[in-house]
């Protein structure tokens, strides 16, 4: 049997490819439960390129070529969710969100009005409710809002569109009209804060970065003065960026100042909890803690996408000011697709800055549904197990040194000799750039404010505490075969003891 393509040619694809297909997909997942399979089969570009032929031809392919270019693709991509990956703030496989991605692309509706996606925004909408209650928007008294964005990068373009029309409500028709906005966040907060400053057209120099304490925290004290000083100059502040898992160290903000001094000077607060808003799902002190005061805030960004590993991309922004998002950004010249109808409540196009959405709420919801707040509160707990056994090894071994004492699942740390005297930032580069190349293990790595070059290691869910052992161990094996190619050459000696 053969697909209808529902195209005006006459090649069709044979249904049967669709069951190798699938078999290769269990197959590569079964091969990501291995320690012994590469995380990734390195190639330089070129060499890369030659591998897969990349060019367009006009004849066209087979069927069988279907098949295997599909098997090279999956032998020369990243295993993201391979057991030794923890390079990106996002890992391990969940099946009812594939499955979800899978039914999402088959039905292919857009999530613009109810008409078109009934499910789907009731599903997406169910979501937003769930997240502002946990977050403390949703109340008795008070609906809030949110949707649906392509990546946190998006989310925070979100909170800032909201706060400068909150601030200036004529901006959205007049533009900025010479008015010098000013915005604040942490010097660890993400850079896509910046670049919707320039999307905004409010300008990167209108982004001012204040600086955080050794644990990775903005300074609030001198968040209040810079804000008082851009008072002074004349300016309009309106929007401050708080941050709730920053990316290098997993720092979480000082919600409850922040959210005092944003009243006091009646700007927004903005929390981008890309990374860490899944730590409500975590009923414990901790994340009491570290969360404490985010209800407070007049926004958020929440991805899916990192901790409750839905793949990419699924992304929220939340509000807590019900139909601002719609004043916002509904515009005039739509009459062709939104109508006066009993569901116009329902159409979530109105206050999107997007049209045509997929539906990712699908595999969100699947994921959710299937392993329940407590099934994520497991995982929490499992990871934070392994962040502790980590941070036990590192503290152990004198060839370690802990950057910072980890808040989240970012653990940080650099390799040490205290007996030679080498340059510790290019013998760390070194060995991270070794560990790539040779496929085993993908870990990034970053740099201080003073400096210091060091591994920024994300703990992965598919992970057991014996990988994290055999990581550093690997380390140690490659640092000292580095130390006796170009430091002590001449030594039959070990390096370490």
């Amino acid at each position: 049997m053969i697909f209808n393509n529902h195209l005006p040619i006459t090649k069709q694809v044979d249904r049967r490819i669709l069951r190798r297909l699938f078999r290769m997909i269990g197959r590569y997942l079964n091969q990501n439960n291995s320690p012994d399979t590469p995380v990734l089969h390195y190639l330089e570009p070129d060499n890369l390129k030659k591998r897969m032929d990349l060019t367009i031809g006009e004849a066209g392919m087979d069927n069988e070529w279907l098949v295997k270019i599909l098997r090279k693709y999956l032998r020369y991509s990243v295993r993201t969710t391979h057991r030794n990956f923890s390079n990106q703030l996002f890992s391990a496989f969940n099946f009812p969100s594939f499955i979800g991605e899978i039914i999402a692309t088959l039905t292919n509706t857009t999530m613009a009005t109810y008409e078109a996606a009934p499910l789907g925004t009731l599903i997406e909408q169910e979501i937003i409710d769930k997240m502002n209650r946990l977050i403390g928007f949703k109340t008795e008294d008070n609906p809030a809002d949110g949707i649906m964005v392509p990546g946190g990068s998006y989310a925070n373009l979100m909170g800032l569109m909201c706060a400068r029309y909150k601030a200036v409500p004529e901006t959205k028709e007049k533009g900025i009209n010479g008015i010098q906005f000013r915005a604040f966040v942490s010097d660890e907060a993400h850079y896509s804060f910046k670049k919707m400053m320039n999307v905004l057209g409010l300008g990167t120099n209108a982004l001012t970065e204040i600086p955080s304490d050794e644990h990775g925290r903005i300074k609030t004290d001198l968040l209040e003065n810079a804000i008082k000083q851009s008072l002074k100059r004349g300016e309009k502040p309106f929007f401050i960026g708080a941050t709730a898992g920053t990316t290098v160290y997993g720092a979480f903000d000082p919600f409850r100042e922040m959210a005092a001094i944003a009243r006091k000077y009646n700007l927004w607060l903005h929390v981008d909890g890309a990374w860490g808003g899944t730590l409500l799902l975590y009923k414990n002190k901790k994340s009491k803690e570290l969360l404490d005061g985010i209800q407070l805030a007049d926004s958020f960004t929440w991805d899916a996408h990192k901790m409750m590993g839905v793949p990419l991309y699924a992304s929220f922004f939340l509000c807590k000011h019900d139909g601002l998002m719609h004043q916002c950004n509904a515009v005039q010249g739509a009459e062709y697709l939104f109508h006066s109808t009993e569901n116009t409540a329902f159409d979530t196009g109105p206050k999107s800055l997007q049209c045509g959405r997929r539906v990712d709420a699908l595999k969100v919801w699947l994921a959710w549904k299937f392993y329940g707040d407590k099934g994520y509160h497991d995982m929490i707990t499992d990871l934070y197990s392994k962040v502790n056994y980590l941070k036990k090894l590192i503290n152990q071994n004198p060839w370690f040194e802990l950057i910072n004492d980890p808040q989240y699942f970012n653990v940080c740390f650099r390799v040490v000799h205290p007996k030679i005297d080498i340059d510790l930032n290019e013998i760390n580069l070194e060995i991270r750039e070794r560990l790539f190349k040779s496929g085993n293990y993908f870990t990034n790595y970053s740099v201080s404010k003073s400096g210091t070059v060091f591994f920024r290691l994300i703990v992965n869910p598919n992970s057991t505490k014996n990988d994290y052992r055999n990581f550093l161990n690997k380390v140690i094996g490659m640092t000292e075969a580095i130390l006796k190619e170009k430091y002590l050459p001449d030594s039959s000696a070990r390096v370490f003891d």
